[in-house]
Order: structure tokens, then C-alpha cells, then sequence
């Protein structure tokens, strides 16, 4: 069974923003391609995807990798025994901290 499908108005203000996303979203493949209209959102495809890499590769190496996020959460410690703690200031992730193993 086939649907019937309006076409759109010839002025492009008679139909409303829900309209135009309606009929979008109903739009039957083009009889001769196959293929969905152009205006459609469409479905991701193997070289989309292997684009969409290259891309963001480059955008990579263009202007460097995103900073990454740290979170850092100040508590009171007191009594806390946190074992060997080595604070770098100039290079943080170079930090470590020792815990020693609970004693039984």
C-alpha cells in the first residue's frame, strides 16, 4: 500500500514549522534514486562515520587535543592517616599518595 503525500505549498510561510518537520519526517523515497529526500536526516552510513573521525582528527590537530576536566574536592582529614603523600606542585599529576594496608 502506497500513502498519499501533500506536496508542499507553493509559498513556503503557508505551512508551519510543525507542518514542514511532519512532512519531512513522512517523506517517501524518491521513486527513482530510492533514496530518502534530501532534506531528511540521515541514518549514519560507514563512510559518514569514517569521515566524521577524519574530521575530528583533524580538528585535533589543528588546535590540539580538549583539556580534560579534573575535579578536585577539598575534605577535612583530621585524624585521617593518609599514609606517604607526595604533593608536585609545578606538575600535579605527577602527585602520589602510599597507602599502607590495614592492619588486622
Amino acid at each position: 500500500m502506497t500513502a498519499v503525500f501533500d506536496e508542499p505549498p507553493g509559498d513556503a510561510g503557508d505551512w508551519s514549522e510543525e507542518q514542514w518537520r511532519a512532512w519531512l519526517a513522512e517523506a517517501p523515497p524518491d521513486p527513482d534514486t530510492g533514496r530518502a529526500h534530501p532534506l531528511t536526516r540521515a541514518t549514519s552510513s560507514p563512510s559518514g562515520t569514517v569521515l566524521g573521525a577524519a574530521m575530528l582528527g583533524l580538528q585535533q590537530a589543528i588546535y590540539g587535543e580538549r583539556p580534560r576536566v579534573e575535579v578536585v574536592a577539598e575534605a577535612d582529614a583530621d585524624g585521617l592517616d593518609l599514609g606517604a603523600v607526595d604533593l608536585d606542585a609545578a606538575d600535579p599529576a605527577a602527585s602520589r599518595l602510599t597507602l599502607r594496608p590495614e592492619s588486622p
